[in-house]
């Protein structure tokens, strides 16, 4: 009886799940690994412990290197574009200023404001957050310039409120402005918009690729690690590992990050594709420089029929006021205005450059992923440039296992185990933001319903995605005996549910939080069980 509660006791002693803290990994011991060769070991536990150290941080290193690097990339990408676009509408606006002025003088001078407030709202639209269309943008700025352009014409009558806003729903009917309005809603909304998105997509995948930076390796990695670099440096074998070895080792200690591999490209490809876009058929220059000359047609249009059109406002709107009686049409008297001549092909060159370089480093980076063994290996240095004299785990000589890269790695040949397959758990969160990312730039590149696709960009999505700078991949609740139920508070960390959700012929990823299990809980529950146990058997041993 006793021998049996003994070995029920060990077995729930060695399934207590082991609770880890930081940023890296659970230490093993280094003598689990055996390094068979007929070198003899010169390294004390000390100095093996170190060298296995030492490798999985730098492997670690390696990798946070190279998303920083992309991170790097994207926010110099977001200020660049930014302040193009920021420079570009800036000049359209001086372009505007300087043909005004000519042509308005004092008039243009008084109602300076109505042109600095639209260009502020363009400026703001591009902003990713921004819910305004450009429709009402544009729609707002024309209903302004008619009572400017209505109180020039009849510069000694009052109007009332109630007379405004009669005027300002009759004036699209009479068309006071022609078909302007309409054109530049047209020239504006697809451009600006997508240009808007692919802003906001750059900042997604920059927040998205924070999660990578944590990295956990599990143990059957760390043994992979231990015969590759710590054996043979402890054997005094000078030789590098041999590549293919190299590769293998590493592929299995990097897998945990493949099933992001076809999300990432994905939304590589997507973006470069929108990219393309807006360098070509929705370029910005393009959308942008012609405003000047839209608006000063418009104010032209309504100098032209200004006497129609008051009388037509009479009618309908200032019937009542005495002050107004019809006016006979009078000589349209106004100014030819003057067209500026920018530098539109060194603008198109600039833009070009900028998209062409942003779509050649993406188009590097998308295999990121699966490419870090090779990049590790043979870029880094590695493993050995010689294929026949090198380490090959066993000894120094040729590697004759397989060469398997990513796209195969249940045929590793360094990991014979399957538990360092079971990665299912890991960057859960960031793929299915990748996904999410991916699906919002193909429904804008589709072009439907330019100005829903802006509700589909929303922060809704984004808002339930919320981060842990201290451990960005560990949701649970702090390990201090607060789990749910027990009275305490609990943290701020959480696990999520993600679901999928039709709404308007769109699928959202909808990603919420739901309470987990603390893991003091599960451990309060197996400590009582094992002292249960344990007086159990002493007095089984007293009886």
């Amino acid at each position: 009886m006793f021998s049996d509660t003994l070995a029920w006791l060990l077995i729930l002693l060695l399934a207590m799940p082991q609770e880890t803290h930081g940023f890296y990994f659970t230490r093993r011991d280094i003598h689990g690994v055996m390094c068979s060769s007929s070198f003899e070991d010169q390294c004390t536990m000390e100095e093996r412990s170190r060298l296995q150290t030492n490798t999985v941080d730098m492997l670690t290193r390696k990798h946070q290197d190279r998303v920083i690097v992309i991170r790097s990339f994207l926010t110099s990408q977001i200020r660049i574009f930014n302040e193009f676009f920021s420079k570009t509408l800036r000049t359209v606006h001086m372009d505007l200023d300087l043909m005004f002025s000519k042509t308005y003088g004092s008039f243009y001078q008084e109602n300076i404001q109505l042109l600095n407030d639209f260009f502020k709202k363009i400026k703001g639209f591009s902003v990713s957050f921004a819910e305004t269309s450009m429709k009402t943008i544009v729609e707002l700025f024309f209903d302004e310039l008619f009572q400017v352009m209505f109180s020039i014409a009849n510069p000694f009558y009052s109007i009332t409120n109630d007379q405004r806003v009669c005027m300002e729903s009759f004036y699209r009917e009479i068309e006071a402005f022609d078909d302007i309005p309409q054109k530049i809603v047209n020239q504006l909304s697809l451009p600006l918009s997508n240009w808007k998105h692919f802003l906001g997509s750059l900042e997604s995948l920059n927040g998205i690729l924070e999660g990578y930076l944590n990295i956990t390796f599990k143990e059957e990695c760390e043994r992979g690690l231990t015969r590759m670099e710590t054996c043979a440096q402890c054997q005094r074998i000078s030789e590098k590992p041999c590549q293919a070895y190299c590769v293998n080792i590493l592929s299995g200690c990097t897998h945990q990050m493949l099933d992001s591999e076809g999300a990432w490209r994905a939304a590589t490809e997507s973006m470069i594709k929108l990219g393309n876009q807006l360098n070509h058929r929705q370029n910005l220059v393009s959308a942008l420089q012609p405003i000047p000359v839209l608006i000063s047609e418009a104010i032209m249009h309504f100098q032209e029929k200004r006497d129609y059109i008051t009388n037509k406002m009479i009618g309908k709107c200032l019937l009542n006021n005495e002050d107004f009686g019809l006016r006979k049409k009078r000589s349209a008297k106004f100014k030819a205005f003057p067209v500026i001549t920018t530098k539109r092909s060194r603008d198109h060159l600039i833009l070009n450059q900028m998209f062409q370089s942003f779509a050649n480093k993406m188009d590097e980076w998308k295999v990121f992923f699966g490419n870090l063994p090779e990049y590790l290996c043979r870029g880094e240095d590695w493993a050995s440039k010689e294929d026949e004299r090198c380490w090959n785990g066993t000894g120094v000589g040729e590697y004759k296992l397989p060469l398997v890269n990513y796209t195969n790695p249940f045929s590793n040949p360094e990991y014979q185990g399957t538990d360092f397959l079971t990665f299912r758990g890991n960057y859960i969160e960031e793929r299915l933001r990748l996904h999410w990312l991916h699906s919002r730039i193909s429904h804008i590149l589709s072009g439907k319903d330019s100005q829903k696709s802006e509700a589909y960009y929303s922060h809704k999505a984004e808002a339930r995605i919320q981060s842990d700078d201290e451990d960005y991949s560990d949701y649970e609740y702090e390990s201090s005996g607060n789990f749910p139920g027990s009275g305490s508070y609990m943290s701020s960390k959480r696990e999520y549910s993600p679901y999928f959700r039709k709404h308007d012929d769109k699928i959202e990823i909808v990603i919420e939080p739901y309470p987990v299990i603390s893991t003091s809980r599960k451990h309060f529950h197996s400590f009582v069980i094992v002292i249960f146990m344990l007086f159990s058997a002493l007095f089984q041993c007293s009886r």
